[in-house]
């Protein structure tokens, strides 16, 4: 049902232009991501964070775009994949600090 319901929201931010729709799209992509997340599925959740990523560079997002990168750096960990996961972490790391 939440799945559904984010595809629905999906398609009518992709009707619209301005960073918020954007930012928006971004947030769906990640919530589905973790959706993902949860049920085991771990290669769909780094493709929907990846998606969610690339939206959230596009507006210059700070608040979940971190979150994103951190969820990523988690799956690659489960997943052993060592280079991604440390190029996540990189990338978190800024957001750290502040």
């Amino acid at each position: 049902m939440a799945t559904k319901s984010c595809e629905r929201a999906d398609s009518i931010y992709r009707k619209h232009s301005g960073s918020d729709f954007v930012l928006g799209r971004g947030t769906i992509y990640h919530n589905l991501g973790t959706i993902e997340l949860r049920k085991g599925n771990y290669l769909s959740a780094i493709e929907l964070y990846i998606n969610a990523m690339r939206l959230f560079d596009t507006v210059k997002d700070t608040k979940i775009l971190p979150r994103t990168l951190n969820n990523l750096s988690t799956l690659y960990s489960f997943l052993k994949d060592d280079k991604n996961r440390k190029n996540m972490h990189e990338h978190v790391m800024p957001w750290q600090r502040k």
